[in-house]
């Protein structure tokens, strides 16, 4: 289990709409290469507005309000300048970023987190390799909670009744609870899975608390706030 005992608490609900100023993006990466999504269905981003970002290098420095898209489709991180040059970020020398929420989703989901934290190194996770990033929603001693985005390109079937026969991005999304025995569990957002999830010594007590505090987990504040009361008692 990792050292780190911080836990990803961000409880703020204020949403920025503008970038900021940033004299360039001095970080490592290629520029953008043309990819035609033409007449495919969907979105291959996890967002489709850029969004504010902050990030932390392997090196230690950090580099802030840098307008950023992730293409979770091709499993990369783009970055535009002021002059609105967009490149490919290497993620090899990317340690962990936060990105800003962008207003809409807010708008469409009771409870979100304003900002998203993301690390790569669970490669306990299934499915996913040393290098890829995931959205960690909170990081404690004894339980940590990561989501998986993911994204792939499907083309129904010739016989499909879909009104829409062309291609189409079908995006996913997945959670994973870290117990402190480094054991990744796939999770639901419901209460009964989340409690089943936690370690046996846990469960009485994670039951009391979603009794008493009328939780919802399918809400991130509440969802966030189980699971430090349940770091708190492990």
């Amino acid at each position: 289990m990792r050292n780190s005992i911080n836990l990803v608490l961000i409880f703020v609900f204020v949403s920025f709409n503008s970038f900021g100023q940033i004299a360039n993006v001095e970080m490592n990466g290629v520029p953008l290469r043309v990819s035609s999504y033409e007449g495919i269905l969907g979105s291959p981003f996890l967002f489709d507005d850029w969004s504010n970002a902050s990030y932390t290098m392997e090196k230690g420095w950090t580099k802030e309000n840098v307008p950023t898209k992730i293409n979770v489709y091709e499993k990369e991180i783009l970055a535009a300048n002021d002059n609105g040059n967009q490149i490919v970020l290497d993620k090899k020398q990317i340690y962990s970023f936060v990105l800003n929420r962008p207003q809409d989703n807010l708008r469409d989901n009771d409870g979100a987190l304003v900002k998203m934290v993301f690390k790569k190194g669970f490669d306990e996770v299934p499915g996913v390799s040393e290098s890829d990033f995931v959205n960690v929603l909170l990081e404690g001693e004894n339980y940590v909670l990561v989501r998986v985005f993911k994204n792939k390109l499907e083309t129904p079937p010739k016989n499909s009744y879909s009104p829409s026969p062309g291609k189409r991005f079908i995006p996913s999304e997945s959670y994973y609870l870290i117990n402190s025995s480094g054991e990744a569990i796939s999770v639901r957002l419901s209460n009964r899975s989340m409690v089943k999830s936690l370690d046996s010594d846990d469960q009485k007590e994670g039951k009391k608390y979603l009794k008493e505090n009328k939780l919802n987990l399918n809400r991130e504040d509440h969802l966030i706030q189980f699971l430090v009361k349940m770091n708190e008692i492990s």
